[in-house]
């Protein structure tokens, strides 16, 4: 009885020991089992990352590829202009040295020129001056008392004169001047000077000995003894006969038989020729 006792106190120990030990057990597999499951879902995740990575790794790749591509095409294009450049700055070294000398070559052209201007300007201040003694000297003659006569030094002209329209009065010089009123004269060219494009005129008249001063001179191709037309509103007023020239100014005796009008300061000079009349005819 004590056997059998003891026998089923073994054999409930074993039961409840065994018991234990299948629950542990069970338990302990669906522990792995919930961490196997865990494992499971977190690899998952890992391998849903992995192909996202894979997939923007090919995307860089791709990229990787575009970017060498565009990157060589821009590497050659830059250097087909680093060709260009340096062959046009070779032809702008070769274009500046040319700019240089041309340079250089103005800038003497002003130096010469700048000396030319004012070689000029002293030779116009001499003119002027010149020019102004002149004038002087005429208002000095104008105003001194009335001296002797002046002779004409066109009044031993024979009665042969040079000029086409004089030889209807060989007779009578002194009446050609009213038949002259009712002819057609030629009043010739307006002289006009070059650098100016002003026209010459009377600047002095001196009734008392019968010359005037004009700004036109050798420059305008006047020479001496040559005859002038003294003109206002296209009228002859008079006919004059240079005597004394300079380069821009002379002086001329008034031909009596010629001069129609009071001749005024501003009357405009012109030439029908500028042939200076025969030596043997005048008489200074």
């Amino acid at each position: 009885m004590n056997n059998a006792k003891i026998w089923m106190l073994v054999t409930g120990i074993v039961v409840i020991a065994s018991g234990f030990l299948l629950y542990s057990l069970i338990r302990s597999k669906e522990t792995e089992r919930a961490v196997f499951l865990v494992k499971v879902q977190e690899l998952t995740i890992r391998l849903a990352e992995i192909d996202k990575l894979k997939i923007e790794l090919e995307k860089i790749k791709k990229d990787k590829v575009d970017a060498e591509t565009k990157s060589r095409d821009e590497i050659t294009f830059l250097e087909s202009q680093i060709v260009e450049l340096k062959k046009a700055e070779t032809g702008f070294k070769s274009r500046i040295d040319s700019l240089n000398k041309v340079k250089e070559s103005l800038t003497k052209y002003m130096e010469n020129s700048n000396a030319v201007v004012t070689k000029l300007n002293k030779k116009i201040d001499s003119l002027q001056k010149e020019r102004d003694e002149l004038l002087a000297k005429a208002n000095t003659a104008s105003k001194e008392p009335a001296a002797p006569a002046f002779v004409d030094p066109m009044s031993q002209i024979p009665s042969q004169p040079d000029i086409e329209t004089e030889k209807s009065f060989d007779e009578n010089p002194a009446a050609g001047a009213k038949l002259l009123n009712d002819e057609i004269v030629d009043l010739g060219q307006i002289i006009i000077h070059p650098s100016t494009n002003e026209a010459a005129r009377v600047e002095h008249v001196n009734s008392l000995y019968g010359f005037i001063v004009m700004s036109a001179g050798s420059e305008d191709g006047l020479k001496k003894d040559s005859v002038v037309n003294i003109t206002r509103n296209n009228r002859l007023i008079a006919k004059a006969v240079i005597k004394k020239i300079r380069e821009n100014v002379s002086s001329a005796v008034t031909l009596p038989e010629w001069t129609r009008e009071e001749i005024k300061v501003g009357d405009l000079i012109s030439v029908t020729s500028l042939t200076p009349l025969p030596q043997t005819s005048l008489k200074a």
